[in-house]
């Protein structure tokens, strides 16, 4: 698109019906290609790794929970003065903690093992904010 305008524009400013551009690209020398298999190993095992790390908590988690409604101890605390906010924002708590320890301790595996060349938050942040 580009060469056919600039060809219309020169043959109306020189008047040559036959004056043309011509457009070419010329190829640049690239380093050679090179794969990392382990990149490649990386990023398609590592998201199955990360969803199999956190599966036992949520299993645990809602284990407790339903265990605790089987018990009625919800209940049983909510006659005591217990409010609902309470009582979710303690299992929000036991999660945060559980899931930042997780994170914790995956987070110094893969940075100074596996990706020593993502920072440091980066990779933590992403894997808190996967669990």
């Amino acid at each position: 698109m580009q060469n056919w305008v600039a060809n219309t524009i020169l043959k109306r400013k020189t008047g040559v019906a036959t004056a043309s551009i011509v457009a070419m690209a010329v190829p640049s020398r690239l380093p050679p290609y090179s794969t990392d298999d382990f990149a490649q190993l990386l990023n398609s095992v590592l998201s199955y790794f990360f969803l199999i790390m956190f599966v036992p908590p949520m299993y645990r988690t809602s284990y407790r929970i339903v265990a605790e409604k089987e018990n009625k101890v919800k209940e049983s605390m909510r006659m005591m003065g217990l409010r609902d906010t309470a009582y979710w924002l303690s299992w929000f708590t036991y999660y945060t903690l559980l899931n930042t320890s997780i994170s914790f301790i995956t987070y110094i595996i893969l940075y100074y093992s596996v990706t020593s060349k993502i920072s440091g938050w980066i990779l933590f942040l992403t894997v808190w904010l996967f669990g």
